[in-house]
C-alpha cells in the first residue's frame, strides 16, 4: 500500500479504456489512454519545455497530493461491479446517495489556466461521519467533454489536489548563474533573484532564454 500502491492506481485511472465512440474525435490511437497505454509514468519528468510551452505532469502532481487510497474505495468499486448497466458516474452518485455522502465541491482543472499537461475531475465529498475524500477522475479521451475514467476515492486534501494546477518554475541552465522565473497563473512569469521581484513576461516574451546570461532556462 502507500505511495507505491498510488502511483499504481493513478497510472491505471490514466491507461484505463474510456472507448473509441465515433464523437469522440481521436481518429485511430489519438485519445489519451491509447497514447499513455505503454507509457511508464514513473519515468515521466514533473515538468519540462517543449513546442507547446512549459508542462507539469498531472501524475506527478496527483500522486504528490494523494496520501493513500481510501478504504471506502473498495467499496465503491464493489458497488459498481454490481451495477453493470449504469455509467460510472452513475454508480458513484447511487453509491453516495445510499451510503449519505455529500458531495462538498468539485471541480474540473480546463476550467482553469494550468500548467498540468492533462485533463482532471475532482469531488470533495464527506461521509456521514464527517470523514473527507477527495474523488478524482481523469480525462482520457481526445474530446474533454467526455472518456473520464472510472472515478477513484482517496485520502488527500482537497486543497492541494486543487491547487498548484497553475504554476511552475524555469531555471537558468548555467549552474553559475542561478536565475529563476516562476508563474502562479500559468501565463505571467516573474523574475525571482537580484531583488527585482516586480518583471513579469509571458512565456513567449521570455523565450526560455536567461535574461542575465542568455543560456537556456529549464523546467
Amino acid at each position: 500500500m502507500g505511495k507505491q500502491h498510488v502511483m499504481e492506481v493513478v497510472a491505471g485511472m490514466m491507461k484505463q479504456n474510456t472507448g473509441t465512440h465515433l464523437l469522440d474525435s481521436g481518429g485511430y490511437g489519438g485519445r489519451r489512454w491509447q497514447m499513455l497505454a505503454n507509457v511508464d509514468l514513473t519515468q515521466l519528468p514533473r515538468a519540462w519545455v517543449d513546442e507547446d510551452g512549459y508542462n507539469k505532469s498531472m501524475f506527478w502532481h496527483l500522486v504528490d497530493a494523494i496520501d493513500s487510497v481510501a478504504d471506502i474505495d473498495a467499496s465503491y468499486l464493489q458497488y459498481d461491479a454490481e451495477h453493470t448497466d449504469d455509467s460510472w458516474y452513475e454508480t458513484f452518485e447511487a453509491f453516495c446517495k445510499e451510503k449519505g455522502i455529500e458531495v462538498l465541491d468539485s471541480m474540473l482543472s480546463i476550467n482553469h489556466d494550468t500548467t498540468i499537461d492533462g485533463i482532471f475531475q475532482a469531488w470533495h465529498i464527506e461521509d456521514a461521519d464527517g470523514w473527507s475524500y477527495t474523488v478524482i477522475s481523469t480525462h482520457n479521451g481526445a474530446d474533454y467533454r467526455g472518456g473520464y475514467s472510472q472515478p477513484r476515492i482517496f485520502n488527500a486534501m482537497w486543497e492541494d489536489v486543487i491547487c498548484g494546477t497553475n504554476d511552475g518554475a524555469l531555471y537558468c541552465s548555467n549552474k553559475q548563474c542561478g536565475e529563476r522565473w516562476y508563474t502562479d497563473d500559468a501565463y505571467h512569469w516573474y523574475y525571482d533573484g537580484n531583488g527585482n521581484m516586480m518583471q513579469s513576461k509571458t512565456f513567449s516574451e521570455l523565450d526560455c532564454k536567461c535574461t542575465t546570461c542568455g543560456s537556456e532556462l529549464v523546467a
